[in-house]
């Protein structure tokens, strides 16, 4: 850093103008915290718990556990890491159902400065959609790694000296008919 981009020390009267009159520090009990922690909380599309409100268990819950449901069924993960992408597929989902049930309600809002936030939820509903193909890509390949390396084990295990035995020739001749 140059002399330039370094912070000035701040006065004591700007302490002084800074100082909150009630002395309050933030909320104390569970509760006041819980809910302050939920201040800047806008539409949640990129909100690092999917349900970080009571209000979106009672709506989505369901939805996202159906979701899920069906991603299981389809894909049938194995181990943790195939089970990680599955619901992470079935949040970006979840995610982009979301962004499409809002895009609806402001498409159906006549309020003007309410279309402007179009660009933006299209630009959301891209970044669910890319994160969601990204994710889908990677467990499919994953499995097909998997089902490819369970495969050649099971050729390995069938061509490990486990040879069928040859038919013993007999000295005598079989009968045979030689045309005649």
């Amino acid at each position: 850093m140059n002399e330039k981009q370094q912070k000035k020390p701040a006065s004591p009267e700007k302490h002084a103008a800074n100082r909150n009159p009630n002395g309050s520090t933030g909320p104390r009990t569970p509760n006041g915290k819980q809910r302050a922690s939920r201040n800047s909380y806008k539409h949640g599309f990129y909100a690092t718990r999917l349900f970080p409100n009571k209000e979106l268990i009672a709506r989505d819950g369901e939805d996202y556990k159906r979701i899920l449901a069906i991603y299981r069924s389809h894909y049938s993960p194995v181990g943790d890491v195939e089970k990680l992408f599955v619901e992470t597929i079935a949040v970006h989902s979840l995610r982009l159902a979301r962004l499409l049930s809002h895009e609806q309600k402001v498409l159906g809002i006549s309020v003007p400065f309410e279309v402007r936030s179009m660009d933006k939820i299209l630009r959301y509903e891209s970044t669910v959609s890319r994160r969601l193909e990204k994710a889908t890509v990677q467990l499919e390949r994953l499995q097909e790694a998997r089902k490819a390396e369970s495969n050649q084990n099971t050729d390995e295990a069938t061509d490990d000296g486990f040879e069928a035995p040859e038919e013993p020739m007999s000295e005598e001749p079989q009968d045979a008919d030689f045309g005649a």
